[in-house]
């Protein structure tokens, strides 16, 4: 028995998205079905109001790219427990790379962490170098 949503009409919408369309459209049909303006929603989930107006608008063609953006849309539309689990595992069996919150890259992620542990390693060796190589104050200079 699948998760639908009944609008004030009673037609039911079921809650499934097999493509990144879908997925937006879901995303619509759960904004009008929680009856709140896309500022209320804004406010209720911590999200710029720019961006809760582009995750709904028509002309928006792709997915949001970090989960914590479908979550705070999901809690600024004051959904259910059940609904909110099934809407993230929609969006995370299509996010291409659902496990990372920080970009689309993970493995770029990665790399990046192991570059800027380089980089401050590096940064600390310099500065010792330029310690021991620079004049004492008091110390003549050749």
């Amino acid at each position: 028995m699948g998760i639908k949503l009944i609008d004030d009409s009673g037609t039911e919408h079921p809650v499934v998205a097999r493509t990144e369309d879908e997925f937006l459209a879901l995303l619509r049909t759960i904004r009008a079905w929680s009856g709140h303006t896309g500022g209320q929603i804004a406010a209720f989930g911590g999200l710029p109001r720019s961006t809760v107006y582009w995750l709904v608008s028509p002309r928006n063609t792709s997915l949001p790219r970090r989960r914590e953006q479908v979550v705070a849309f999901l809690r600024g539309c004051r959904v259910s427990d059940r609904l909110f689990e099934k809407v993230l595992d929609i969006w995370a069996s299509l996010a291409r790379y659902p496990n990372c919150d920080q970009c689309d890259w993970p493995s770029l992620c990665e790399t990046t962490l192991e570059i800027a542990k380089e980089n401050q390693a590096l940064r600390r060796e310099n500065a010792e170098l330029r310690a021991r190589l620079s004049p004492r104050s008091g110390a003549p200079m050749s």
